[in-house]
């Protein structure tokens, strides 16, 4: 197969043969279920997986690259876990819903923990369980949309994060716990980069039973600890829980809204044109003759006293692209700028973070990237660049590129687009 329109890319993914196997899952197919695929895959395997409702799985060792294939959403009820990606391995995961309200422990919907590799997340909805005021202190905790720990790199392109509500007491002794809430996005060290997407914490719980308690702290749009880019996001607190008196153990304090982005000690966050609506603080208790503080009010961005925000001046600017393609579908790369940009597109096999001081936003598409000019961006600021696959690109079942836009606007400023994945496939998928 190769591009109609992009000889200069076709040269370069014909010059690397690959083997990596393509496995189909769906309700008709071999394997119903992702884990049963996931288990059967080797590293580099392509997992396509079709609309329906699935369990959750986890990813142990391997760099998968699993993608949601033809019409509909496929939706994961429960949690997606990656654990132990080596440092040579990217793992992809586009184009799912995964809801770990729909499970029956209380959990993040995707949860990642000691990956040295590139975790790569594109048009995707996570959604955190909200707490429990039955069982226990912890399980009254809202959990995290989507959650990172000890992970070196990720990148976030075009998601949706809800945390989990925070759990509330009733006004009978069978709930009794108060909950603080969960983040949209919550990452733990490491490098990240997250664009186009939605993070919205949720509300902190609240004392219906007038027994007291402090009231639960909201959860913030994305917390994070580590070094952070952020362009072209909405990201929301929620509202800080509402507390009340007792008139013998006295008046709780209010919950503290959430802020847009929290960031943790000796951390460094740059931003570029996000939108931000923090949450209010609740109430403190005020009654039997005493009171108790209020919530503070979420922030735009929270710094940590050590931590860092760089605030980029300028309009962020967006790649997309449809994935998966197979030979002979139309596709179009569309680029969202500013009138006037001259806009190229870097593309390459492999995929990790890096730096140029001439180029504002981090780089992806990892050495030998080709690079190809696309045109100008017209005065309705998108330039659409078609393409067909065809047949004679690559040797394997399937391709995957990594695309990024270079737009260098009327003042000599080159602004790095969103990051993207491309995989291409073989008739026979």
């Amino acid at each position: 197969m190769h591009f109609s329109k992009l000889p200069f890319v076709a040269a370069l993914a014909l010059s690397t043969a690959l083997h990596a196997d393509v496995l189909v899952v769906g309700p008709t197919e071999a394997f119903t279920e992702i884990q049963a695929a996931v288990d059967a895959a080797d590293s580099g395997d392509l997992l396509l997986v079709q609309a329906g409702e699935y369990n959750s799985f986890k990813v142990d060792g391997k760099g998968l690259s699993i993608l949601a294939d033809g019409p509909g959403a496929p939706i994961v009820k429960g949690t997606v876990q990656v654990r132990n990606l080596p440092g040579n391995e990217i793992f992809v995961l586009r184009g799912f819903s995964v809801d770990a309200k729909q499970a029956e422990r209380i959990d993040e919907s995707l949860f990642a923990a000691n990956c040295d590799g590139v975790l790569w997340i594109e048009s995707c909805r996570f959604t955190g369980d909200d707490g429990d005021p039955t069982k226990s202190s912890l399980d009254s905790l809202g959990r995290d949309g989507a959650k990172l720990i000890s992970s070196r790199a990720s990148v976030w392109n075009r998601c949706t994060f809800h945390g989990g509500e925070g759990a509330s007491s009733s006004d009978d002794d069978a709930e009794p716990f108060i909950g603080a809430a969960g983040h949209g996005l919550n990452l733990d060290r490491g490098t990240h980069s997250i664009y186009n997407s939605s993070a919205t914490g949720n509300d902190g719980g609240s004392d219906f039973d007038e027994d007291g308690q402090s009231a639960g702290h909201a959860g913030s749009g994305i917390q994070a600890e580590g070094v952070l880019f952020v362009s072209g996001c909405q990201l929301n607190g929620g509202k800080g829980g509402f507390a009340d008196c007792d008139p013998f153990f006295g008046c709780g304090a209010g919950g503290n809204g959430g802020s847009g982005i929290e960031m943790l000690s000796n951390s460094k966050a740059k931003t570029l044109d996000n939108q931000f609506a923090p949450g209010l603080g609740g109430s403190g208790g005020d009654s039997f003759g005493s009171s108790a503080p209020d919530g503070q009010d979420g922030l735009n961005v929270k710094l940590a006293f050590d931590a860092m925000e760089q605030a980029i001046a300028g309009a962020a600017r967006q790649l997309t692209v449809q994935s998966p393609l197979r030979f002979l579908e139309a596709g179009s790369m569309d680029v969202d700028g500013k009138a006037g940009d001259l806009v190229f597109v870097q593309v390459s096999l492999d995929a990790r973070h890096q730096t140029s001081p001439s180029v504002i936003g981090p780089l992806y598409p990892a050495p030998p990237a080709r690079i190809l000019f696309l045109g100008s961006i017209p005065p309705g600021g998108e330039l659409s660049f078609p393409f067909a696959v065809q047949a004679g690109f690559g040797t394997g079942p399937h391709t995957q590129l990594f695309l990024q836009a270079l737009a260098l606007n009327q003042n000599g400023v080159t602004f790095a687009s969103n990051p993207t994945e491309l995989t291409l496939l073989d008739p026979a998928f």
